[in-house]
């Protein structure tokens, strides 16, 4: 207690100096955590909450917010060439499709996720496919593939859509919800606008598309899409 404070209490009637003494004898031996609790509870009522105190579900993500991580992963191991960490996103069962146009078929090449790995390197030639407007088969190594139809433009540096959003459209007909029709699936879609020079017909996409299972996404296709005739 400082002098001041002794000296005012001359001044006060017996009973008044009494008060003062049991008001400060029952903050002394109030527990701490007890005030904490209280300076807690009022934080949490107030209307800013949820900027001051801590988010105690950080980690536990909205599935959508997830499936943006990972989409972003993915295109930043397609970018790098880093087929390890590319595989170790791939469907355990499943695999991944590998879809050079819009359109997905059961005609699509599909490799599971311990061949991915061997791939980058490879010189086997595979059918993907056919080419659009002149119906030729596309017959390439994976590598001359992904330099044609998987990472064409810089999709690492291009927007992000919202999920199941499309951003590129041409005649290619979109058919993931029918394709994987009861699965849990959703895709996360990079643009590439095109260029004035090519009346902006010179566009590309990246569609990845992933299935949700035990919380985590997977990939399980890896779509091109680009002006079709």
């Amino acid at each position: 207690m400082t002098n001041r404070m002794l000296a005012l209490m001359r001044h006060l009637p017996i009973s008044a100096i009494l008060l003062v003494l049991l008001c400060l004898m029952a903050c002394a031996e109030r527990p701490a955590d007890a005030v904490l609790a209280d300076e807690t509870d009022s934080l949490a009522t107030s209307p800013d909450a949820a900027r001051v105190l801590p988010d105690t579900a950080a980690t536990a993500l909205p599935s959508t917010a997830t499936l943006a991580v990972t989409a972003d992963s993915v295109v930043a191991a397609l970018a790098d060439s880093n087929w390890t960490k590319l595989a170790s996103y791939v469907h355990p069962e499943h695999g991944v499709r590998f879809v050079p146009y819009s359109y997905v078929d059961s005609s699509a090449q599909v490799f599971t996720r311990a061949q991915i790995p061997r791939l980058g390197g490879g010189s086997q030639t595979y059918l993907w496919g056919n080419y659009d407007g002149t119906g030729d088969p596309i017959e390439l190594t994976f590598g001359d593939y992904y330099n044609e139809f998987i990472y064409d433009k810089a999709y690492r540096q291009a927007p992000q859509g919202d999920p199941n959003e499309q951003l590129g459209s041409g005649n290619s007909l979109n058919n993931i919800a029918d394709f994987y029709a009861g699965r849990d699936v959703s895709f996360v879609e990079y643009y590439v606008p095109g260029t004035d020079e090519y009346n902006g017909m010179n566009w590309g996409s990246l569609r990845l598309v992933f299935e949700q299972e035990d919380n985590a996404w997977y990939l399980v296709a890896i779509i091109h899409d680009e002006w079709t005739i």
